[in-house]
């Protein structure tokens, strides 16, 4: 497994003048069908936390190009969590209240959650309760994503007046051919996406045993493994299981 997170935990260690000696990584159990790794490390009274969700670009429709990177990208945009709706408002002040950064990114292959926070508990505990929220009851509001969308449209429209843009895409179409990758969005794809079309996104490809969860930092075993749980206890273990909810 190539973890982003488990790079920077090597840098951390060579950064404080331990090069000969090389951090382990830790295979979790398996909790509803996801991987778990842990690298610790008490150089810093913090924590890193990756979930990668294969859940990427890749699984676009046609003429929807762009609905895995707005399924990701409006997580944060409203949640339920245990004590009910959590606005992008609410979301956005919890965040900045708890001195944490927890963002959400897409590529071709996959979707990424990264979540940093310090690694004391009561702190860590929130963060990972609002990540567990965005990660597997995003609302998905009509108005916001209308919002959202017009948005994106306005941006894409800007950028395809510029020449290294337009090569950029014709370049990934040489390189792509037929598959998926080579399809991006466009001002079309994004206006035909709709919130039922990102909910049933959302219910189909986030799930555990589609989902790795990479720890690197000032937690121990079971402190690692209670973050993954805390991550993924409302998320659905695997296909069948999404098959029978709906």
């Amino acid at each position: 497994m190539h973890s982003s997170l488990f790079r920077y935990a090597s840098y951390l260690w060579y950064g404080i003048g331990n090069a000969n000696a090389i951090l382990p990584i830790e295979k979790l159990d398996v909790y509803k069908g996801a991987k778990a790794y842990l690298v610790q490390t008490k150089a810093l009274p913090m924590v890193d936390i990756e979930v990668s969700i294969d859940a990427g670009d890749r699984y676009d429709p046609l003429n929807k190009s762009g609905l895995a990177d707005m399924t990701a990208g409006l997580m944060n945009y409203g949640d339920r969590g245990e004590k009910g709706v959590i606005s992008e408002a609410q979301i956005a002040d919890e965040i900045a209240d708890l001195g944490a950064n927890i963002g959400l990114s897409v590529g071709g292959e996959r979707a990424i959650l990264c979540i940093r926070s310090l690694s004391r508990k009561d702190l860590r505990d929130r963060a990972v309760q609002l990540a567990a929220a965005m990660l597997s009851s995003p609302i998905y509001d009509p108005k916001i994503v209308e919002r959202e969308k017009q948005r994106t449209i306005t941006s894409l429209q800007e950028a395809e007046t510029k020449p290294e843009f337009v090569l950029e895409r014709r370049f990934k179409k040489s390189v792509y051919g037929n598959y998926p990758l080579a399809n991006a969005p466009a001002p079309k794809s994004i206006a035909a996406v709709t919130p039922a079309d990102l909910s049933q996104f959302h219910k189909q490809f986030y799930r555990g045993d589609r989902m790795i969860v990479s720890i690197v930092g000032d937690v121990d075993r079971a402190q690692a493994y209670e973050i993954v749980q805390g991550l993924l206890k409302q998320i659905l273990s695997n296909w069948s299981t999404y098959s029978e909810v709906t």
